[in-house]
């Protein structure tokens, strides 16, 4: 009579994985399109910084230099951040979905009686 439950159960707890997984994946999306236009906004800061201090100062100018080349440092801070989550931070993400996607189509063995099980291997057999 237990047996006629093992199916439902089962298939509750691989749609359970499976929406974890498509959430993971949903939330690894975000994570990418969030970096991605962190990523552009500082490109788009540092393209307009480097075109409006130029045109500020003379290139004749000391000031110019001080300028460009502290232009220089901030444009590697600002775009360090962007480039080290994306090169660095999506391995968690991709080895939480494959694991995930491996428990739900895993082979599943399910005990009906336990008190038959522990009978049948009482002597220490090997299961």
């Amino acid at each position: 009579s237990d047996q006629k439950f093992t199916h439902p159960i089962l298939m509750s707890i691989r749609r359970h994985l499976e929406i974890k997984r498509t959430s993971k994946e949903q939330e690894f999306a975000n994570f990418r399109k969030r970096n991605y236009a962190f990523l552009v906004v500082s490109f788009m800061a540092i393209i307009i910084l480097q075109g409006i201090f130029p045109l500020l100062f003379g290139i004749d100018h000391r000031t110019h230099s001080v300028f460009s080349n502290a232009l220089d440092v901030f444009s590697w801070v600002i775009l360090w951040k962007p480039i080290e989550r994306l090169i660095f931070y999506w391995n968690p993400f991709k080895k939480q979905i494959l694991l995930l996607k491996k428990m739900k189509n895993t082979e599943s063995i399910v005990i009906v009686n336990e008190k038959e099980f522990a009978n049948d291997h009482q002597y220490g057999d090997a299961v």
